[in-house]
């Protein structure tokens, strides 16, 4: 079972996402793995699913080797940690698969360590549970109450109920090197009841979800947005750039700019990095900046370019800049939350002599002082570039702080084909139920797409086509529960699992006081 549980869980974590897309496969995957830690001395199951993190990070973010092979290792292999330590907690929290108990630390341990994983400065929250689900529209509702997180409670509860289904059925087989568990683990009626309970708050929740897809959500005002798609060719590359390719991006998007003003757009959204260089610096880029300006009051559209910038302290900013009709450049959001080796090198100059072994960025982007709304005419607008809108707690950052229509601006020409295209792009669709917000997506080479408030494209591009999308978008008047309680199922299955740990290390500590009895007393003399 360890080593056949350990490939068929990664296996299938793996197949959950692009280009296999096995969605269905989520309410099971974690199975085999529950079933190998509880048949395993503690060593032995983070050992194992240790390797099955591994497989599965590994074929996972395989896209990472564009940058650097040495990353691509070593990221799966910190991320593998995180299902060797599922293992380990499930093997020393439930060992048996019968009570709730069975059921419950598996679904919060799964849920607390993939939370805890997306927090920091190293956050990564690619290959969450939740996120096989974009495509299961009205399950996808919950999100807009608990996050991504509710919805990765559920899948693992589901896999650890029938986990112990299966481990009661084989109750009649003693199970190697188990200690303090009964060879008959339980009654099989009971385990199935708390199936039946799980699946039940499932169906409940999808039934939910698909009445809120069909409800009448009453009129909200509306403005027409426009995303750019330029699909240059080069957007993926690490060259610098010359003259005539700054030449070419200024005159396609100005093109597509002028085309969306004539379909009736009143925001018009470039991609991210789409005018290579500074574009409110460099002395080359002055009749840009001059166009811009000229375009905006001429079309009567508010644009948001991407490109980068330099503050007053000389520090490189990944930027995007709003131009509004009558107040020329009206605004600038500097990315917050940067790509760790992508866009800086953390510990630079402490860990030099290790980075000169390496292939690390010539660049250092720095961070911006924080997430607020750009006001586009009527629209408070919230930005997310680029690897940001990977981050649930970002876009809810933005709507707390007033906005009401939710942008992502991005250059994923990087990846060209490989799942991470797809993988990033279905993120957005949680974004917008979880914030209760519309989501205008404008990607250098796909995919662009216009998203309403309950995760729905609108209209979306095909990759490497040159070509925009207009459409009317609705913007957000409530906020959600999600976007006023955060990530409560998160942080309660943490508590829960530091609350077991501390009851069984209290119980082990009684247990050794006991095996080793009172002390005998000296003999007197």
């Amino acid at each position: 079972m360890g080593a056949l549980g350990a490939v068929a869980t990664g296996a299938m974590l793996a197949a959950l996402f692009p280009n296999v897309g096995a969605s269905g496969l989520a309410w099971v995957a974690l199975v085999p793995l529950i079933l190998a830690a509880r048949a395993s001395t503690p060593r032995g199951a983070a050992c194992q699913r240790f390797a099955a993190g591994v497989l599965f990070f590994l074929i996972l973010i395989e896209w990472i080797r564009l940058f650097d092979t040495t990353a691509w290792i070593a990221a799966s292999l910190v991320l593998a940690a995180y299902v060797a330590l599922f293992a380990l907690l499930v093997r020393l929290l439930a060992p048996a698969p019968t009570g709730w108990r069975a059921l419950l630390v598996p679904a919060s341990a799964w849920t607390a360590l993939e939370w805890a994983r997306g927090l920091g400065t190293f956050g990564f929250t690619w290959g969450g549970l939740a996120y096989s689900q974009h495509g299961n529209l009205p399950l996808l509702q919950l999100a807009s109450v608990t996050g991504p997180y509710g919805i990765t409670f559920l899948i693992a509860a589901v896999n650890a109920g029938l986990a112990s289904m299966i481990g009661v059925a084989w109750s009649g087989k003693p199970l190697a090197g188990r200690e303090g568990v009964s060879p008959r683990s339980g009654d099989l009626r009971g385990t199935l009841a708390r199936l039946g309970v799980v699946v039940a708050a499932v169906g409940l929740c999808a039934a939910w979800g698909y009445y809120r897809l069909h409800r009448d959500a009453g009129a909200a005002p509306k403005v027409r947005v426009a995303v750019l798609q330029g699909a240059l060719g080069w957007e993926g590359d690490r060259l610098p750039r010359v003259t005539d390719a700054m030449r070419e991006s200024s005159e396609v998007y100005l093109r597509l700019t002028e085309e969306a003003a004539r379909q009736g757009a009143q925001i018009v959204i470039w991609p991210e990095s789409s005018v290579p260089g500074q574009v409110e610096l460099d002395p080359g880029l002055r009749p840009l900046r001059e166009a811009l300006v000229a375009t905006s009051t001429r079309l009567r559209v508010s644009l948001l370019v991407g490109s980068s910038h330099r503050d007053e302290a000389g520090r490189l900013l990944n930027s995007t800049f709003l131009y509004t009709p009558d107040s020329g450049l009206a605004g600038r959001y500097d990315k917050v939350h940067l790509v760790p080796y992508g866009e800086f090198t953390p510990w630079r100059q402490p860990l030099d002599f290790l980075y000169r072994h390496f292939p690390v960025i010539d660049h250092e982007f720095h961070p911006g002082k924080g997430h607020f709304p750009l006001r586009a005419g009527e629209a408070p607008v919230g930005v997310a570039i680029c690897f940001e809108s990977a981050f649930p707690g970002i876009a809810r950052a933005l709507r707390r702080a007033g906005a009401r229509l939710l942008v992502v601006m991005t250059n994923d020409a990087w990846f060209g084909e490989r799942s991470a295209t797809w993988q990033h792009y279905h993120m957005a669709a949680f974004r917008a139920v979880e914030s209760g917000a519309a989501v205008a997506r404008a990607s250098t080479s796909g995919i662009t797409a216009l998203i309403d408030p309950y995760g729905r494209a609108i209209t979306e591009t095909r990759l490497f086509e040159r070509t925009l999308r207009v459409g009317d978008l609705p913007l957000a008047q409530r906020p959600t529960p999600y976007q006023l309680a955060g990530d409560v199922i998160a942080w309660l299955s943490a508590l829960a699992i530091l609350l077991l740990l501390g009851i069984q290390w209290g119980r082990s500590r009684r247990s050794m006081a006991g095996l080793q009895g009172p002390a005998t007393p000296k003999a007197e003399a």
